[in-house]
């Protein structure tokens, strides 16, 4: 079997977090980043399409998150939802498809 290799860019895909390892080079985002999110009630991250947010959330917030959870002091558990990522026009419930992501990501919670 040919040995899988693991490329530094993922293409057009974003960073994944098992690819945290190959993410750098955004070392200052992500420090203020984490610093608004343990700090503040809300957050929001928006941008232009492919300038990796997505990358920066998965690959570089959501490991430090999970540094921060096994410090003890609270727990953090990163949902990622991707609002407008079904099919065709149809309407859907917002809180709907939050809820069933959520589910999916940590199960039992409900």
């Amino acid at each position: 079997m040919p040995e899988q290799r693991q490329h530094r860019y993922p293409g057009i895909q974003p960073f994944t977090g098992q690819q945290k390892n190959l993410f750098f080079g955004r070392d200052e985002d992500q420090e203020q980043l984490l610093s608004l999110l343990l700090l503040e009630r809300l957050t929001v991250l928006f941008g232009k399409s492919g300038y990796g947010k997505s990358s920066l959330l998965q690959a570089g917030i959501a490991p430090r998150l999970e540094r921060e959870t096994q410090r003890g002091k609270r727990t953090y558990t990163p949902v990622f939802i991707r609002f407008h990522s079904r099919l065709g026009n149809e309407q859907y419930n917002w809180f709907d498809w939050f809820s069933f992501h959520l589910e999916q990501q940590v199960p039992g919670l409900n």
